[in-house]
């Protein structure tokens, strides 16, 4: 193991080269779960788009990506979404959830397609008992999301644990929410709502673009620094906030409180969850 490698290593040369091997390594990840989520999104989007449960599978795609792949998917969609690969003679997946819909409850109803699986409410692995039963397992599974969902609203929606202005998001509210964590299944990471922003300037980030960081201001002139992943991807509303957004805009914004963290310096860093253009 890479990782335990190099913090056993006690030579400053090995150490080296185990990091960049490491590096490397998660490069290389990171590079394979952009290409299996690009393949998983033309599968829904070829003949799922009205789907309840959105399933997508790859037999070449590796088992330790199928986690993220769901993943992805689901934030995208805004479906529960279950994504699969081979593992030897079987099918070896895993399962995201929205609110509303409780999938390990559904997987315990029709635990006979299983070998095995776990999880909890919103989320689950599992290795089917054969290859063949997938059709019918996603059958089955669909069904459980119609009888368990009948009668619901299930609109995505947002909980909201404030609003607020940008200026009162300073150092001493990010110690405060450090005392809250880990942040995770049932203590979510707070979301914040500020009204009225003005966009001060854009800039689409990362590999292919897909990323936007925006300068705002506030109740002040001072301009804060917010980072939105993936807002230049068209979403499933057939949205691309790059293409609709301009400096002088006025938005409405949903964020989390993060830090940026780069060559020994941290800054506050406004990470957006969700916008609407005012004005």
């Amino acid at each position: 193991n890479v990782a335990y490698e190099l913090l056993m290593s006690e030579r400053a040369d090995k150490a080296s080269e185990l990091a960049w091997e490491l590096d490397k390594n998660n490069t290389d990840r990171r590079e394979l779960t952009e290409q299996c989520v690009d393949q998983a999104i033309l599968q829904v989007e070829r003949d799922q788009m009205h789907n309840p449960v959105l399933f997508v599978f790859d037999p070449e795609w590796k088992t330790g990506v199928v986690g993220l792949i769901a993943s992805r998917i689901k934030e995208k969609y805004q479906k529960p979404t279950i994504a699969m690969a081979m593992n030897k003679e079987t099918l070896t997946g895993s399962g995201r959830s929205v609110t509303g819909f409780n999938m390990i409850a559904s997987l315990q109803e029709i635990s006979e397609y299983f070998e095995k699986f776990g999880g909890h409410p919103m989320a689950c692995g599992f290795s089917l008992i054969a290859a063949d039963q997938r059709t019918n397992f996603q059958q089955a599974l669909i069904s459980q999301y119609t009888k368990h969902t009948e009668g619901l609203d299930m609109t995505p929606t947002l909980d909201i644990d404030a609003v607020v202005d940008l200026e009162e998001i300073n150092w001493e509210l990010y110690d405060l929410l450090e005392k809250f964590e880990p942040y995770g299944q049932m203590n979510n990471n707070p979301i914040y709502l500020a009204r009225g922003v003005k966009i001060v300037n854009l800039q689409p980030m990362g590999k292919d673009k897909t990323h936007l960081r925006i300068g705002v201001t506030h109740t002040t002139n001072v301009v804060r620094k917010t980072i939105g992943w993936s807002l230049c991807e068209t979403n499933a509303e057939g949205t691309n906030w790059c293409h609709i957004l301009k400096p002088g805009d006025t938005i409405d914004m949903l964020f989390e409180v993060g830090i940026n963290e780069w060559n020994g310096n941290r800054e506050l860093q406004m990470l957006i969850v969700d916008l609407k253009k005012v004005s």
